[in-house]
């Protein structure tokens, strides 16, 4: 699979935006959460992919150029379950109770 001219492949993506937070998605996907993930976002330099493969659970990268605002995403929307890896991403379930607070 080719990308059309211009666009950003994942390898790009994951290089250039070196700070990720790989979000589970439940069953019944993210729903409203999403659009407070995209606001709580606005005016932050991020991208996202897919995470997962075949196979694994359902998940999106979150990548953020600075860890300040990598941290800032975790820290509002994640549970608190994480697991680091190989990658130096890092594997976060969904936080459904959480606030959006940028200025912790």
């Amino acid at each position: 699979m080719s990308n059309r001219k211009g666009e950003l492949t994942k390898a790009q993506i994951l290089r250039d935006w070196p700070h990720h937070v790989l979000m589970l998605v439940p069953e019944l996907g993210l729903e409203v959460r999403l659009n407070e993930m995209h606001a709580f976002c606005k005016g932050v330099d991020y991208k996202t992919t897919g995470g997962s493969r075949p196979g694994e659970l359902d998940a999106t990268r979150w990548c953020f150029r600075s860890s300040e605002d990598a941290a800032a995403f975790r820290r509002n929307f994640a549970a608190g379950n994480r697991t680091d890896l190989s990658d130096g991403a890092t594997t976060d379930t969904l936080n459904q109770n959480s606030t959006i607070n940028k200025a912790d």
